[in-house]
């Protein structure tokens, strides 16, 4: 069967997707910050169910 979005394991083999990969997936037309600020809104705890990834992204204005 093929992954719709890169599944990876991690340390203690729990399964880890990417937010912008499954953002990019959905085809949302919302800004992606946008988009998780709402996702994290429905009780999801980070170091628990998400743990966040400091990247600096390119945006063209």
């Amino acid at each position: 069967m093929e992954e719709l979005v890169k599944i990876s394991r991690g340390i203690q083999g729990n399964q880890l997707v990417s937010g912008r990969e499954l953002h990019t997936y959905l085809e949302s037309a919302e800004r992606f910050s946008k988009w998780w600020d709402r996702m994290a809104g429905y009780g999801f705890e980070e170091g628990v169910d998400f743990t966040s990834v400091q990247k600096s992204t390119l945006v063209n204005n």
